[in-house]
């Protein structure tokens, strides 16, 4: 009897960039223009990174191949950078 599993990935990208960016850039460049070069968005405690477009594909193309069943070698549940990663 073969078991069925469903694995799933969760990828959030905050904020991306490269061509055809049309909302984060252009907001930045006004405000510039306009000698506001210092601005916050949101609480200033929260961290957020700015992901390549051509890199955040790489990334969900990867994450897609580690989802698979038949990865030659695998054992057990797909895991993250060699374990588990529960980010909340």
């Amino acid at each position: 009897k073969r078991s069925v599993n469903l694995y799933t990935c969760a990828i959030r990208p905050a904020a991306i960039y490269g061509p055809g960016e049309e909302r984060h850039f252009p907001r930045i460049i006004s405000i510039a223009k306009m000698g506001l070069v210092f601005f916050r968005v949101g609480d200033s405690s929260v961290k957020t990174d700015w992901v390549y477009v051509d890199n955040l594909v790489l990334a969900l193309i990867l994450a897609s191949m580690g989802l698979l069943d038949d990865i030659p070698g695998r054992k057990g549940s797909p895991i993250a950078a060699g374990q588990a990663l529960f980010h909340f």
